[in-house]
């Protein structure tokens, strides 16, 4: 909603960048406390500007978190190999589900490329579900829209046939 400015610095220049909240109305930096340490990449609000999910790497393991701006609380959603369909894969988008009353996160995994498989999660209200693999395969790109299916949210792939785009599909 433009209130807040989530980000990753490292301010003290220990090749460890963290997560930091900066409130505009009140001039506020706050450095959030991760339970792990890592590298924090893809950094997504909710659509209701609560949460912020985000991913940590850290020596080729991935964990996605989920942090609550009015509770300040880190939840853990996947860890390591929870979340790789194949050894190697990494997130490469990362999204919240347009729904503000049932909040659930979308995201690709993949490598060199090529995405591997399409994942979904709900969260926080009344505790977290296990992820559902949605789709695997080998698709040249996958694209995720909050607005398709009439804005449940959807997404396009396109599949690799030899190396070359070959048929589209969406995943709702």
């Amino acid at each position: 909603d433009g209130s807040m400015l989530a980000f990753v610095a490292d301010p003290t220049g220990a090749s460890q960048p963290g997560l930091y909240i900066y409130t505009v109305s009140t001039n506020e930096l706050h450095a959030v406390t991760l339970p792990t340490t890592g590298f924090v990449s893809h950094l997504v609000w909710s659509p209701d500007s609560i949460r912020i999910a985000f991913e940590i790497t850290l020596n080729g393991n991935n964990t996605l978190l989920d942090y609550n701006t009015q509770t300040h609380g880190v939840l853990t959603l996947q860890t390591g190999a929870g979340m790789q369909a194949n050894p190697g894969d990494t997130v490469l988008s990362l999204n919240w589900l347009p729904s503000i009353n049932a909040p659930a996160l979308t995201w690709s995994l993949g490598q060199g490329g090529l995405v591997q498989s399409i994942w979904f999660q709900r969260v926080g209200i009344g505790g977290t579900t296990l992820p559902t693999l949605l789709t695997s395969g080998s698709y040249m790109q996958a694209v995720y829209s909050q607005t398709g299916h009439n804005g449940i949210g959807s997404w396009l792939l396109v599949t690799n046939n030899a190396g070359t785009p070959g048929d589209i599909a969406s995943v709702d």
